[in-house]
């Protein structure tokens, strides 16, 4: 069940992100080649900014209480000395492992990382574009 689920989350957030960054970097190279001006260029970039550190942002609280939760498991585990209560919260903490990383089917993790990676992938095509444009302006 959550193998079905993950895949069809990874499916619709994956295209999510593909449209919004490709849309993102569109817009960002329209404005700095065309230098259309006013705010109305402002809102696509700041929503699509928006739901990226959304979506990340989710993905890394979804870590940061597993991790909370397995931390506490390993202090509790510590401190009790009855075995059946042991064993319950060793497969608990052995149930939780896997899920430390909200993977999306093993492509990527949605966390803090993947922001700085779709900023990273934003900058470095809109580089490249600007380059482009430079020089088939400059040929002319």
């Amino acid at each position: 069940m959550r193998k079905e689920l993950a895949k069809c989350f990874l499916e619709s957030t994956s295209t999510l992100l593909l449209i919004t960054n490709v849309s993102l970097l569109v817009l960002v190279y329209t404005v700095t080649v065309y230098g259309i001006r006013g705010g109305s260029a402002a809102v696509p970039v700041i929503c699509t900014a928006c739901f990226d550190f959304t979506l990340c942002d989710v993905g890394q609280d979804f870590e940061d209480k597993v991790e909370t939760a397995i931390e506490r498991l390993r202090d509790y585990k510590c401190k009790t000395t009855d075995t059946e209560l042991l064993g319950f919260v060793e497969s608990v903490q052995r149930s939780l492992e896997p899920q430390q990383r909200f993977s999306m089917c093993g492509w990527y993790n949605l966390n803090k990382t993947l922001l700085l990676a779709l900023g990273n992938l934003v900058m470095t095509n809109l580089v490249v574009l600007l380059q482009i444009g430079n020089s088939n302006s400059m040929s002319s």
